[in-house]
């Protein structure tokens, strides 16, 4: 079976103030980057475990953001409100 080099935990990065998340989507991405720390620790099962599992981190991080951008621009990403234009 092929080794795979564990990455280090990601250190705690401070987050701008005004960066657009609420408090509960910071905490949705702090268990996020902690599911990503403890995941790195388990024992290689399959060579391709630590890449999917980070695809599918980015995954949730995107879904998080997009929360963002929905709520600063509704106008753009608003469905029904593009319709009524």
């Amino acid at each position: 079976m092929q080794e795979i080099e564990v990455l280090k935990p990601a250190e705690n990065i401070p987050v701008p103030a005004d960066d657009g998340l609420s408090s509960g989507e910071h905490t949705v991405m702090t268990h996020l980057v902690d599911a990503w720390d403890s995941y790195v620790h388990l024992p290689v099962q399959h060579p391709d475990d630590l890449e999917e599992f980070r695809h599918a981190l980015h995954r949730l991080q995107h879904l998080v953001m997009i929360r963002e951008v929905r709520s600063r621009h509704s106008d753009y990403t608003n469905e029904e409100k593009r319709r009524e234009s």
